[in-house]
């Protein structure tokens, strides 16, 4: 296993601000490799949602509109959600967490054409019923075997 790893190239992607490269800015010089593609999606007008919202779509592109509006546009967050840990991917392919910004810093919850709001599972929800689960069938087991004992 360990061979195959040493002789499998490394797959990824790179992050850009391509105005930034064109213009020559030091800061973003990169070096390209052998067998480096550069891909420039086909820009999009349309904003998708997906994950734990009740119906999971793309929709129009509207400049008026945030993250929650489009959440509200596809039915909402589903039981399962983890409203604290939803998250958009730019169309860039770069990630913002909507509420983790500083007072001063910028609105990044505006969203743009392309972009992904992204509801996660919450996995806390998926432990809860997994620990009543597992808890009724001790239950019943201890109840069926005391009704078995009390039977002799």
């Amino acid at each position: 296993l360990l061979d195959k790893l040493k002789t499998t190239p490394a797959l990824g992607r790179l992050v850009i601000d391509l105005d930034k490269v064109i213009t020559g800015q030091e800061a973003y010089s990169i070096s390209l490799k052998d067998g480096d593609e550069l891909f420039i999606p086909e820009k999009k007008s349309s904003v998708t949602v997906i994950g734990e919202v009740q119906l999971p779509v793309s929709q129009l592109f509207e400049q008026e509109l945030d993250y929650w509006d489009y959440i509200e546009r596809s039915g909402g967050l589903t039981d399962k959600a983890d409203d604290e840990r939803i998250y958009i991917i730019k169309a860039n392919g770069g990630v913002q967490m909507p509420g983790s910004s500083s007072w001063f810093a910028s609105n990044d919850s505006q969203l743009a054409p392309g972009d992904t709001v992204v509801v996660p599972l919450d996995a806390d929800k998926i432990d809860q019923v997994v620990l009543w689960r597992d808890m009724s069938q001790i239950f019943y087991q201890i109840a069926l075997g005391a009704a078995a004992v009390g039977s002799l």
